[in-house]
């Protein structure tokens, strides 16, 4: 089959065009994948026991230039039983999550401050 000079140049074009929505979405994905690996760690060094952290509903929140990273972490405690999910924030290498019920009034402050970024 003999191509044409246009259709050949079309075809070429095309390529171009794929391979750089390819790369586009693939360095997002990639800052959102170090971000949230990022936010993960950080979190659990907050837990007890930070190997026994277990994550879901985690998501990358993009503001201001920065990513912030939201969901649900549960750990296990000094007996070894995990003690539920709780919510997590987490920016760079800073993480906090979320004060259980009857916490301090200053917690619970804190908490609500930061996680603004976090709500739906």
């Amino acid at each position: 089959m003999q191509w044409s000079e246009n259709r050949r140049d079309a075809v070429i074009w095309s390529g171009f065009a794929v391979l750089a929505v390819v790369s586009l979405l693939g360095w997002k994905y990639g800052r959102d994948l170090v971000a949230s690996s990022q936010g993960k760690a950080a979190a659990a060094e907050l837990l007890i026991d930070p190997s026994s952290a277990m994550f879901r509903k985690v998501r990358v929140v993009r503001e201001n230039g920065g990513a912030v990273v939201c969901g649900e972490i549960n750990g296990k405690n000094h007996v070894g039983a995990y003690t539920g999910f709780r919510k997590f924030w987490a920016k760079g290498e800073q993480g906090m999550i979320q004060p259980p019920p009857g916490s301090g009034e200053l917690q619970t402050l804190s908490w609500s401050i930061f996680a603004d970024s976090c709500e739906e």
